[in-house]
């Protein structure tokens, strides 16, 4: 800076110091003079979004737990069932026409019943008040409250043969035998519930499964099953005319079959 005034000419110098005075003096005029501040505007911000509710993850069942019954479910009336059973006695309803499912479930929801027995070939449900020894029978399905004990018949298993009918069913071998072979083969093999044969003998079908039966003429049928008990049969009395009693005891055997 003062090279620089050294090479102005002195007769300048005066000047150009008297008008950096006037620069120097009126800058600090200026810088004394108070700023107008200029007014701030607030920007208002839009609210943020409601927040979204934070989904509380559900923990998957362990494979090991799948299945298993809560202890509520397990004190529920369940029944346990058994195919080609039947249960006599113990009956206080029967429903006609309907299934097995329907069976069942009128069973469940009626307090009194402890058991039923179906039938599969007339699709008659007997709901029963109490139990009795199962008994083979081809035709019947029996269901029993898990809660209740159950057994088996002991009676010997026996052939019932019928004339001019023949069994609808699954036949799963054929033999050639007599009608004593037949009945024989059958009751050796468990899994023979019936058979049909030709009623002068020869080829015999033995059946494991079966649906009803039908009129054949010139077959025979046979089902494998435990006879039921005999009921008591009430004798005629000793003041009725002979020809009375015997229609008293054919009206006594036909209720009884």
């Amino acid at each position: 800076m003062l090279g620089l005034f050294l090479k102005i000419p002195s007769r300048h110098v005066i000047t150009y110091v008297a008008l950096a005075t006037i620069v120097i003096a009126g800058g600090a005029q200026w810088a004394m003079m108070p700023v107008a501040e200029a007014p701030v505007e607030v920007l208002a911000l839009p609210a943020p979004p409601p927040a979204l509710p934070v989904p509380v993850p559900v923990p998957r069942p362990d494979i090991a737990d799948i299945g298993k019954v809560s202890a509520p479910s397990a004190n529920r009336r369940t029944f346990v069932t058994f195919q080609n059973r039947d249960m006599g006695g113990g009956d206080y309803a029967v429903l006609r026409q309907v299934s097995q499912s329907i069976c069942e479930t009128r069973c469940l929801l009626d307090g009194q019943c402890v058991s039923y027995t179906f039938n599969t070939w007339e699709g008659a449900c007997f709901l029963k008040s109490a139990v009795s020894p199962l008994r083979l029978d081809p035709r019947g399905i029996s269901g029993v409250l898990a809660s209740v004990k159950v057994s088996e018949d002991s009676k010997p298993v026996a052939m019932q043969k019928v004339q001019s009918r023949l069994l609808e069913g699954d036949a799963y071998k054929t033999i050639e035998a007599s009608s004593a072979g037949c009945t024989e083969a059958c009751l050796a093999d468990e899994m023979c519930l019936g058979f049909n044969q030709i009623a002068k003998g020869g080829s015999c079908e033995l059946l494991g499964s079966m649906t009803g039966s039908l009129r054949a003429p010139g077959m025979v049928m046979a089902m494998k099953i435990q006879p039921e008990p005999e009921r008591r049969r009430r004798s005629p009395s000793p003041d009725m005319p002979p020809e009375v009693a015997e229609l008293f005891g054919a009206i006594l055997r036909q209720a009884v079959r």
